[in-house]
């Protein structure tokens, strides 16, 4: 394959506008907007193929898996996000240490949670699915870790690549697939075979156009990752595997048609939250290399993303505050009608996590990964306790308030803990704007557009909140030829 076709298909960026920010967003942008829009799709058909039904059990065996991926990762992706930004001469080396990392502890994984669920009182198909589907951990594990290469490197466009490839194996088949009645392990077998040649072709693509993996010599590499990356895993564990960890305790204290309305609601929300998640990884090596120079700064220099950040996330979750009826029913149908409320909540959620998110990223860059951990402890434990007192009477809707309730602990905790060790990142002062024009717009078309259809009022919304976005970002994206910051 030569470097002539990988610069016209993948992005490699040879020329230098490729690099520029806004470009490196963009690609981010379309690999995020490709993954939302084919898993959204694939639960749209299969809710009005096969129900709620089918739908909750599919839902659940991908919390099983993101959940437990959350500890196979040992929180080498994130770390090296961080180490890839600060030691730019050494990312072979790097990169070769925490894959042999990775994998080991991913490896370890398997096992663990294929016994875990056949101790369950699941359904033996259940069970199966759930098995085949802890075969993809290593692959889940190599992509992420890939993708930190391909970040670090701005070469998002690379990142594009591998999602196409899984997208082409993984959701047409699937959609024939399930149209033709096959049952849950089949469409789960797909899934993994898709996520392994994806991550296959991202270590290929890895090691021969961008850096080459070290995979000898790393020994000074892998004792350095060890003590940061045991933090790391224990954090990033605490954080998805809670998330993830929602689904699994709402299956175990409700019906399964329970779990299908919150999951078609979480769905949507998941989708949403990869902006953030997607932020957060291609500013952290900018920003570690931002305090590596100047600590005094703190994150000063990077208020402006922020801000472009949360003009579209805030937005966003309003939207479908206000809109959850209309969305609802245009995606899923009547039949969800008790996904509505659930979706309500999960917006205000969704808000909530796009700071947390990136106060998170910020600590951790910052070196501040056990004071992370310290405040993530209390999500997990005020979350399991809202959980326990409210799924028994409110089911979906309780799990919503679960996560909200985590959300906005540790989202305060971090905040103030960034405010004392670097200096207060000042977010309100184009928080509070941004919520009020928010809420305000929406109120206003909902009450004075009452006679318009749904659709009007969405699309009514969408074009202001797509106005005062391009408005933002007039003011916070770098000039052309200016160079981000904290780039190298």
């Amino acid at each position: 394959m030569s470097h002539e076709f990988l610069d016209a298909i993948a992005f490699l960026p040879g020329p230098l506008i490729l690099r520029k920010t806004p470009v490196q967003l963009a690609l981010l942008g379309a690999d995020a907007l490709l993954f939302i829009a084919s898993g959204l799709a694939f639960y749209v058909v299969m809710s009005r193929v096969a129900g709620a039904s089918l739908l909750g059990q599919y839902a659940l065996v991908l919390a099983w898996l993101l959940a437990f991926q959350s500890i196979g990762s040992f929180g080498i992706p994130e770390l090296m996000m961080r180490e890839l930004g600060r030691f730019s001469g050494e990312r072979g080396q790097y990169l070769g240490a925490g894959l042999i990392v990775g994998l080991s502890v991913s490896l370890v994984v398997v096992p663990v949670m294929i016994l875990i669920a056949w101790l369950t009182n699941y359904d033996r198909e259940l069970k199966g699915a759930i098995t085949i589907a802890a075969l993809s951990l290593p692959a889940a594990m190599l992509t992420n870790v890939v993708r930190s290469g391909f970040i670090s490197s701005r070469r998002t466009g690379l990142i594009l690549l591998s999602r196409v490839v899984e997208f082409l194996v993984v959701v047409p088949l699937n959609l024939v697939l399930l149209l033709q009645g096959h049952g849950l392990m089949t469409l789960i077998s797909v899934v993994v075979v898709g996520r392994s040649a994806a991550g296959l072709l991202g270590l290929w693509l890895l090691h021969r156009y961008v850096t080459p993996v070290v995979w000898r010599s790393t020994g000074a590499y892998l004792r350095a990752l060890i003590s940061p990356a045991m933090t790391f895993a224990f954090g990033n564990s605490l954080g998805l595997f809670g998330m993830h960890m929602n689904t699994i305790m709402l299956s175990l204290m409700a019906p399964v048609l329970a779990v299908g309305y919150f999951t078609a609601g979480m769905k949507l929300i998941e989708g949403m939250i990869l902006a953030p998640v997607l932020f957060g990884q291609f500013y952290m090596p900018q920003i570690a290399a931002s305090l590596e120079s100047n600590r005094a700064g703190g994150v000063a220099p990077f208020r402006a993303p922020f801000r472009l950040l949360f003009a579209l996330t805030i937005p966003a979750g309003v939207g479908v505050l206000l809109f959850a009826d209309f969305i609802v029913n245009l995606l899923f149908g009547t039949e969800f009608r008790e996904t509505v409320p659930v979706l309500r909540i999960l917006a205000v959620f969704y808000v909530v996590y796009s700071a947390d998110a990136q106060l998170s990223m910020i600590l951790r860059t910052a070196g501040l990964q056990t004071k992370d951990l310290r405040i993530l402890a209390f999500n997990p434990v005020v979350n399991l306790l809202v959980n326990l007192a409210l799924i028994p009477s409110m089911g979906g809707r309780g799990v919503a308030l679960g996560l909200l309730s985590g959300g906005l602990c540790t989202t305060t905790l971090r905040y103030r803990c960034i405010a004392k060790e670097l200096g207060s990142p000042k977010w309100f002062t184009f928080i509070s704007p941004l919520v009020l024009w928010s809420v305000a717009t929406g109120v206003g078309i909902a009450v004075l557009g009452a006679g318009l259809p749904g659709w009007a009022q969405v699309s009514l919304y969408g074009a202001l909140s797509l106005a005062m976005f391009t408005w933002v970002a007039r003011g916070a994206l770098p000039p052309r030829d200016a160079s981000p910051p904290g780039a190298a």
